[in-house]
């Protein structure tokens, strides 16, 4: 059964080390790295340690469940290595007291609807997931100056699934709430239901993963002190009196 003391955080990236946390803050390791680069170096574990420890500090004393994926430079090799990882994930998920997944990771499209990943067993699991109050969190993307010329709207897969919590990052140097030049985002549609769900002022490693990871850390605070929300409702209340930076896209308030 899962273990009360509190929040579990499962963080999908490069490796983790272990020695860069108090001891027993991860409670459990998976490898689907495949024949990616091994953990080695210090730097091949850099952006799961950031986007780990930016999570924690958003929601002290919550735990780890780790989850290798992406190489050292922080590229997704084989994309079924994901369903893979989420379905083990969702196996698991009651056993380890799983409240949310920040998977900080993203393609090079700039997509405006999921149409052709509907059917796909990704999207599948991650629909279940949420079913059962866990929230999946992923970035918008890191590539709006690449794509903003030919359309200023878009997001990367597979933040771009409707199911998915996704975050666009807000520029840390602007006063006021404003999308970073360099964040993708999309205003939600009504006729897919695809679009960014909010964007936060991003932790480390910076850009909209950091943004990914706070917005992560926020959601295990709140499922702690709301154990039966729905996913809907910990996005209210995370929300809730929020300005819009675009319309219906929130900017969650800085601490």
């Amino acid at each position: 059964m899962a273990d009360i003391r509190g929040p579990v955080i499962c963080v999908v990236d490069t490796a983790i080390e272990a020695a860069a946390f108090s001891p027993g803050t991860i409670i459990e390791s998976v490898d689907f790295g495949g024949d990616c680069p091994p953990a080695g170096p210090p730097q091949a574990a850099m952006h799961g340690n950031l986007v780990a420890a930016t999570a924690l500090a958003e929601c002290p004393g919550a735990r780890l469940v780790a989850v290798r994926l992406m190489d050292g430079a922080g590229w997704l090799q084989q994309e079924e290595r994901l369903e893979a990882a989420f379905e083990w994930i969702a196996r698991r998920a009651d056993d380890l007291g799983i409240t949310v997944i920040c998977a900080a990771l993203a393609d090079m499209s700039h997509l405006r609807t999921d149409g052709p990943f509907r059917d796909s067993g990704l999207c599948q699991v991650i629909a279940e997931l949420r079913l059962h109050g866990i929230a999946t969190v992923m970035p918008a993307g890191n590539w709006q100056a690449r794509f903003r010329a030919a359309n200023p709207e878009g997001m990367a897969w597979p933040a771009i699934l409707r199911e998915v919590v996704s975050v666009g990052a807000l520029d840390p140097e602007a006063e006021s709430p404003a999308p970073h030049r360099y964040s993708q985002r999309l205003r939600r549609r009504s006729d897919t239901g695809c679009g960014t769900t909010l964007f936060a002022r991003p932790g480390l490693p910076g850009d909209t993963s950091g943004a990914s990871a706070v917005v992560a850390g926020r959601i295990a605070a709140i499922r702690h002190i709301m154990p039966t929300a729905t996913v809907a409702q910990m996005l209210f209340r995370l929300t809730s009196g929020a300005d819009s930076v675009m319309e219906g896209i929130p900017a969650l308030p800085s601490r």
